[in-house]
């Protein structure tokens, strides 16, 4: 996996541990998406380059934060591949 050497040298030193929501301090995600529902609710869609490890907080996969109306209204994918969603 691209990263993955790096991945281990930072992990053996506890530079790039990531915290209890499943994100890494010091550490560069892209935004795919940004989108605000028809309630207000401001919602980002980002990528971990190294395509692991993804946020456990609201908004994260299968979080019960997801109503069918927002699901409806974003149209979200889920899965196991350093994408994610969170709310700010």
């Amino acid at each position: 996996m691209p990263g993955e050497e790096l991945w281990s040298e930072f992990g053996r030193h506890g530079i790039h541990t990531p915290d209890r929501n499943g994100l890494l301090l010091a550490h560069a995600y892209s935004v795919l998406r940004v989108e605000i529902t028809k309630e207000g609710v401001k919602l980002l869609n980002l990528r971990n380059p190294w395509g692991a490890l993804e946020w456990k907080g609201e908004f994260s996969d299968n979080h019960p934060s997801w109503t069918k109306t927002i699901v409806e209204q974003i149209k979200p994918k889920f899965g196991d591949d350093g994408c994610f969603w969170m709310n700010f």
